[in-house]
């Protein structure tokens, strides 16, 4: 796949890149993000994408490693935004 991850979620979502990055977000983002290939991208994307999304340098190994954190980080943002 050609493509970036950031942009494929950015893609599939109806949402700019930018808009990746609010919380209110989370819960469309965390649907799409469940259906990919860890694979369709590669470590080097994921940790890129990631790097931005979260704001905060990131390496990861494996791209189903980098799934599997962001999924988490989506969740956490789903509770926090359902606590405020």
């Amino acid at each position: 796949m050609s493509e970036k991850l950031i942009d494929y979620i950015a893609e599939k979502s109806c949402r700019y890149p930018s808009d990746l990055l609010l919380p209110e977000n989370s819960a469309s983002i965390l649907r799409i993000v469940s259906q990919i290939f860890p694979e369709s991208f590669p470590p080097c994307d994921w940790s890129a994408s990631l790097s931005y999304l979260t704001g905060r340098h990131l390496f990861f190994q494996t791209s189903e490693a980098a799934k599997d954190y962001y999924i988490k980080y989506l969740i956490d943002h789903l509770s926090k935004c359902k606590v405020e």
